[in-house]
């Protein structure tokens, strides 16, 4: 299947620290580039850093943005979730929707690290403007710490989902990464691993919100080392006991052998999604086609 137009649908990409999650976004941006001659822009809200991507920084196939460590964290989730960047003054946050154009990939690094700064930013003991207060503050000289209270947990949940649906429509891919988290399903109270958001009921809910939900695992297994990206709900030894989320949106009765592609590449899968896609398009359309063209017409609304 040869590829015309760039592409445009979001993706969760989640798993443990070391697992890939940022070296596949380079992945992606070479391929992205290779195929497209688009840039990825990358927003870095984790500590984790991105070594394994430096050189394509440097070389400008990727243009970092970065927050990790950059107070007011509202502000920011909410301006880079419309494509912005910061200005030459390193304070304002712009959009350039000329610039946008030229970039088919805005990826997030990540959900996880995004969390955690609007929870310290609602916790902050100098600041009761925010999320309405703390709950406990331990107080010893010149420190001061706030815990969270249960209502910030809700307030971060809807920022990053409202933050989530942002990023849908810019002019191209979005792609979140987090780190995994053990979780629950609210009907079944089952074991479930997913993307790390602040509170463990954001785990289950996430996937709904994006095009693809990927878990990836870079692990031995048999002796040997595999870096896999898995897709659709699954049971991983290295997580056992517990499903594994997943979503390839892919139609019932696809035709396809494995659920997962090795090494980890995310345009490999949706390649693979996409192929499996158009083969069911085909068998539906010689199973049905003869017979709703023999319906009678439907009337115009």
């Amino acid at each position: 299947m040869t590829l015309t137009t760039p592409p445009h649908y979001s993706v969760f990409i989640y798993g443990g620290s070391g697992s890939g999650k940022t070296t596949s976004i380079g992945v992606y941006a070479e391929w992205l580039i290779d195929t497209f001659g688009l840039r990825t822009r990358l927003y870095n809200t984790d500590g984790g850093g991105y070594d394994s991507i430096q050189n394509l920084i440097d070389v400008g196939v990727i243009e970092l943005v970065e927050c990790y460590r950059r107070p007011r964290a509202w502000v920011w989730l909410d301006a880079i979730s419309r494509g912005k960047v910061l200005a030459a003054d390193g304070k304002t946050w712009v959009l350039d929707e000329a610039r946008n154009a030229l970039f088919g990939c805005f990826a997030v690094d990540g959900l996880t690290g995004a969390g955690e700064a609007l929870m310290s930013g609602m916790r902050d003991v100098n600041d009761s403007s925010v999320g309405g207060g703390q709950g406990m503050i331990v107080a010893q000289g010149d420190y001061r710490f706030g815990t969270n209270t249960i209502p910030h947990f809700g307030l971060a949940q809807g920022a990053l989902m409202d933050a989530i649906g942002n990023t849908q429509r810019l002019p191209g891919v979005s792609i979140w990464t987090a780190m995994e988290s053990r979780g629950s399903e609210d009907s079944t109270k089952a074991a479930l691993v997913g993307p790390r958001g602040p509170g463990k009921a954001m785990t289950d809910d996430l996937p709904r919100n994006v095009t693809y939900t990927f878990r990836i695992v870079n692990h031995v297994e048999l002796n040997r080392t595999v870096h896999r990206l898995y897709w659709d709900d699954f049971a991983d030894p290295s997580a056992p006991g517990a499903k594994c989320l997943g979503n390839s949106r892919l139609p019932l009765g696809a035709d396809v052998t494995q659920n997962y592609v090795e090494p980890a590449n995310i345009a490999e899968a949706i390649k693979i999604f996409d192929e499996a896609k158009a083969k069911d398009k085909a068998a539906k359309q010689e199973r049905w086609g003869k017979v709703v063209a023999a319906l009678p017409p439907l009337p115009p609304l």
